[in-house]
């Protein structure tokens, strides 16, 4: 899954709290964090090994209502 919002410290932490209530036992190695060249934009990309589409699906409506997400894929 990847995230997009503004390279701002409000996305980021809403983000990871996000994650962490619907997937267990994340690690570091599963999180990527880039910024855009501009540093205007932040993308977190997250590896997982969803249970079931409903926790998937239950994850991305999660990030997309987020106010600090500009993007979800």
């Amino acid at each position: 899954i990847k995230i997009v919002g503004h390279n701002k410290q409000q996305f980021s932490e809403p983000v990871l709290d996000i994650i962490q209530q619907h997937i267990v036992n994340i690690k570091a190695d599963d999180l990527t964090f880039k910024t855009s060249s501009n540093d205007k934009y932040a993308s977190l990309t997250v590896t997982i090994n969803a249970t079931s589409q409903q926790q998937l699906d239950a994850l991305y409506q999660a990030l997309h209502a987020s106010p600090a997400t500009l993007m979800v894929l």
